[in-house]
């Protein structure tokens, strides 16, 4: 039996929310619905019901049928997801085809002049993206102390491809870990190149180190994210003498570490 979650859950890889995928599923199993008796089947409240079949009308998956007393919306057939497809393949082409000229054009926009020191909030696990991108900026190596799973995390896929960005970079990686945390097999990435060439972790001992969030120190810049009562947070920042200091505890800390 299909899971509706799991379905919901796959709609959100075309733009949509859970409740637009809530909504778009329950016209598909019920067929026309007034907005009155949409609200009652998702309980969504109708103020709210109204803006995403606004979008979902835009977006070509939900029709509208009016008659001189009242309107209700019926799902299309679930292939106008290829035509949605196929749109946002379009856009992305588009946006790929004019990024070069975007990035070129905010990198000459004038920059405040600020302090030594800046700090960056991130949430959540875009937040937790943007973090392990940014380390794609080192001028040579990352270090730091490994305590999450980016698997789990950010998901594999986009795990892999910051691997191999570090690899294409030829960003090298130094972690530290407590027992217990890898694998044998390193299983975690299926990029030889990365394992053999650009990342190296030793073992910590707890009673000499309890790492429990990750840390990233490179270039100017110290960073760490944790998760605290379920929310993902995480912090950067760019201080020289900051990254400096943090770069010689863990120098020490490593040459105390067991190598595997």
């Amino acid at each position: 039996m299909v899971n509706k979650m799991d379905i919901v859950e796959q709609l959100t890889a075309f733009g949509l929310d859970s409740r637009e995928a809530e909504v778009y599923i329950t016209l598909l199993g019920k067929g026309n619905l007034t907005p009155t008796s949409l609200s009652r089947e998702t309980g969504i409240n109708r103020t709210t019901l109204y803006r995403i079949l606004e979008k979902l009308v835009k977006l070509g998956l939900v029709k509208e049928a009016l008659d001189y007393k009242s309107s209700s919306f019926a799902a299309n057939p679930p292939e106008s997801l290829s035509i949605l497809f196929s749109q946002r393949e379009i856009e992305l082409k588009e946006m790929q085809k004019n990024l070069p000229e975007v990035l070129h054009d905010l990198e000459m926009l004038p920059k405040e002049t600020r302090g030594p020191t800046k700090v960056f909030y991130y949430h959540g696990v875009s937040g937790l993206r943007q973090i392990l991108w940014n380390t794609l900026n080192a001028k040579n190596e990352v270090v730091g102390f490994g305590y999450g799973d980016w698997n789990k995390g950010i998901g594999r896929k986009f795990a892999e491809k910051i691997r191999a960005e570090y690899v294409e970079r030829k960003v090298r990686g130094k972690e530290l870990l407590n027992e217990g945390l890898l694998d044998r097999e390193l299983s975690f990435t299926d990029n030889k190149v990365y394992l053999q060439k650009y990342y190296e972790h030793r073992i910590i001992p707890r009673k000499k180190l309890v790492i429990n969030h990750d840390t990233y120190i490179y270039n100017d810049v110290f960073a760490f994210y944790h998760i605290y009562r379920g929310e993902l947070f995480g912090v950067e920042i760019h201080n020289a003498e900051i990254a400096r200091t943090q770069r010689q505890i863990f120098e020490i800390l490593w040459k105390m570490a067991k190598k595997t």
